[in-house]
């Protein structure tokens, strides 16, 4: 709960700023004035963004806080950002500078669980999140390994995986078979995924498991390719997700570290970002729109 009282002037400030001076009705004065951890339910059209604009202009005007606290602002896309800090950076400087940060989803798990577990288990002070290089270092790691006697030359697994299909497509199109399949394997490969939870790897869009036995050779050949791929410093965007939970499993506490950073946070379309689902979100005063109809 928030000792923060809002006056009648900084509502009449927002107003000025917001809307032309216009009023807002006392529907949306109680949300602007309400500091406790709620959940805001409403449709498109609402006034939704505009009234969670107005608590953080008046916000604003209160900064810094007790012991130097910030508060945290996320929203799904980049281009919804953008347009909080133009519609906010003339008025609100202290707001888009430390210890406040605004911000996506994804760079706030970039920022303070994934970047932290990366440095930890692969020993990188940086990294890259981009889904399509992701894609192409694992192929170009396959490469390296295909033929190699270490891990059982892979390349024919996946020859075999791919071959029968290559012959129907190739019998259709005049391709030659080779060519087709080696495209194949690429587009294969490309569609790897590991799972970090049952320990087993997968081809994006298949339920069955591709190979579980970590004592086959080929396993620690699929193995070795991810890890290559992680050091690095190429990463898809989900595996950014899967390592900021891991790091909040290796280190819970950093969710205190986060309360003692931030004395509010405002999460939009909360129902989408499980990552806050491990976090005690009651420590915070959490204003949070789950619900877009």
């Amino acid at each position: 709960m928030s000792a923060l009282e809002i006056k009648d002037t900084d509502i009449s400030y927002a107003e000025n700023i917001l809307i032309n001076g216009m009023k807002f009705d006392d529907e949306r004065i109680d949300f602007i004035a309400n500091f406790n951890t709620l959940d805001l339910q409403s449709v498109p059209g609402s006034g939704k963004t505009t009234a969670l604009l107005a608590k953080l202009v008046i916000l604003d005007r209160y900064m810094p806080f007790n012991e130097d606290k910030g508060v945290v602002v996320i929203s799904h896309t980049n281009a919804a950002v953008n347009e909080w800090k133009r519609k906010l950076g003339g008025f609100c400087p202290k707001l888009f500078s430390y210890p406040n940060f605004i911000g996506t989803i994804q760079s706030f798990a970039n920022n303070y669980f994934a970047k932290p577990y990366m440095q930890i288990i692969y020993k990188i002070e940086s990294f890259r999140v981009d889904d399509e290089d992701f894609s192409n270092n694992l192929l170009n790691q396959y490469y390296k390994i295909r033929y190699s006697n270490e891990y059982d030359k892979i390349a024919t697994f996946f020859w075999g995986r791919n071959i029968a299909k290559a012959k129907k497509i190739a019998s259709e199109t005049g391709e030659r078979e080779k060519a087709v399949c080696e495209r194949l394997i690429d587009e294969e490969i490309k569609k790897l995924y590991y799972n970090f939870n049952d320990e087993k790897f997968y081809v994006k869009g298949i339920k069955k498991c591709l190979i579980s036995d970590r004592k086959n050779p080929k396993y620690q050949g699929l193995k070795a390719i991810f890890d290559s791929v992680f050091r690095s410093g190429v990463i898809s965007f989900h595996y950014a997700y899967v390592f900021s939970l891991k790091f909040l499993d290796l280190n819970p506490l950093v969710v205190k570290d986060l309360c003692r950073r931030f004395k509010f946070a405002f999460v939009d379309e909360m129902q989408d970002m499980c990552i806050f689902r491990s976090i005690p979100i009651s420590h915070f005063g959490i204003i949070r729109s789950p619900i877009s109809v």
